[in-house]
């Protein structure tokens, strides 16, 4: 997603400033590793601030609130932001290291976090900072509530600095550890002027454990309930239902969904084991709590979410950026990426899910959507295992590797995803193969 130009006008209000902010700036979101560290510079910085903080001296700690320091001067000087989010259900001690490499002394980088990042208004949701430029490293610390966005931000201090390269690292991020059941992939309705394409939509879930899950609730409500960010519950998967290890369910909006033909299994096809019919907001986000009733809806009883950065941070991992505009109407989906061969959960749906369409979007993989539902075919790689047609030759000799009309791939006698595949989103080139998952 190619970065809009942002207006410096200071008539612009806080909210349009960070809408704007979140779909800019989430290019550099974290990839939730613990620590993320970050190699940019500030030569290319395409956004400005109006002024710059005192430097005091004083470095912020988690030990206790440091107050604002007050604004130097409003000249405008360059910037760059970081969004980050603590997806954890408790607070967490964050801490910032800023390298400025050759880039140092009282004229150099500066950073500071801050809990909305406001450029016009740098005393605005102010969260802590560095109190001096690094010499040439230099760390701060602070306090991030449970579920919360921060920006962190570094900035010249003086407006004709210009640093070829710094290197920020940001370690207690709260990343999640992978979720016993997952959002693998989902389409929300699109309307490109189709009868019911609004609806046309789907969310599959995964289980990522090698055991079945059983459903059940702690509080005595009916189940687990799939919920959009407008806090209204699409479908529940009711207690005692039985997900296989490695296994699906999957909720469709009845009054438009059209994949119900699609193969998804022996003898089935990818109908709907939980249907709704009131359509989901795009872009938006979704969240899988273990409860049905609505006062629990918190992040503690979160087991996943997926969405886009517009969306409330209880139903997103960091968000999504990337917008299917294709001309092919709602043949799109999200999918979890197969780097590893099993579907990718890192915290950070822009770095974990891929954008499949038909059509020509900037950045996207070009397939078709696959849902699967509780009788679809289950990984068993614990019991039969890959091998090559014939291991006495090498992968990429024939049989094991041969060049078709269509996609080359290693051969396996398993049928499971090899190797030359694993770094791919999971997609169909065949109505006719169930999708390796």
């Amino acid at each position: 997603m190619r970065p809009r130009t942002l207006f410096h006008h200071p008539a612009t209000t806080a909210l349009c400033i960070l809408l704007i902010l979140s779909s800019t700036f989430n290019l550099r979101a974290q990839q939730c590793t613990d620590p993320t560290t970050i190699t940019d510079a500030n030569l290319d910085a395409p956004f400005m601030q109006n002024g710059r903080l005192v430097q005091n001296g004083v470095a912020s700690s988690c030990a206790g609130r440091k107050a604002f320091p007050g604004v130097a001067d409003m000249n405008p000087r360059r910037t760059k932001v970081y969004l980050f989010t603590n997806n954890m259900s408790t607070p967490v001690c964050v801490n910032v290291t800023l390298n400025a490499g050759s880039c140092t002394g009282a004229s150099g980088l500066f950073s500071a976090a801050y809990t909305g990042f406001n450029p016009f208004d740098l005393t605005a949701n102010y969260l802590a900072d560095i109190g001096g430029s690094p010499t040439p490293s230099r760390s701060y610390s602070f306090v991030v509530e449970a579920g919360a966005d921060f920006q962190v931000v570094v900035s010249q201090v003086n407006a004709n600095q210009s640093c070829a390269s710094y290197t920020l690292t940001v370690s207690g991020v709260g990343c999640l550890t992978p979720g016993e059941m997952l959002i693998s992939e989902f389409r929300f309705g699109v309307n490109d002027g189709a009868q019911n394409s609004n609806q046309d939509e789907y969310v599959e879930l995964y289980n990522n454990t090698d055991a079945p899950l059983t459903v059940s609730t702690a509080d005595g409500s009916a189940g687990w309930a799939l919920v959009a960010d407008d806090g209204v519950m699409r479908f529940v998967i009711p207690n005692g239902t039985q997900i296989p290890a490695r296994g699906h369910f999957l909720g469709v909006n009845s009054a438009g969904y059209s994949l119900g033909n699609y193969p998804a299994g022996n003898n089935s096809t990818a109908t709907g084991d939980a249907t709704y019919t009131r359509d989901i907001d795009y872009p938006a986000g979704i969240a899988l709590f273990r409860t049905a009733n609505p006062a629990n809806f918190t992040l503690a009883n979160r087991l996943d979410a997926v969405g886009f950065t517009f969306a409330s941070s209880l139903y997103r991992e960091n968000g999504l950026t990337g917008f299917p505009v294709s001309s092919s109407g709602t043949n799109y989906f999200h999918v979890r990426r197969m780097t590893s061969g099993l579907p990718q959960d890192t915290g950070n749906n822009a770095t974990d899910f891929a954008l499949v369409t038909l059509g020509f979007d900037s950045g996207a993989t070009l397939g078709a959507p696959g849902p699967e539902n509780l009788s679809s075919p289950i990984q068993r790689n614990q019991s039969i295992k890959s091998s090559l047609i014939d291991p006495t030759v090498p992968a990429t000799s024939a049989p094991n590797h041969v060049r078709t009309t269509g996609r080359s791939r290693t051969a396996s006698s398993a049928g499971s995803p090899s190797a030359a595949n694993s770094a791919t989103p999971r997609v169909q080139t065949s109505r006719g193969c169930a999708s390796a998952s």
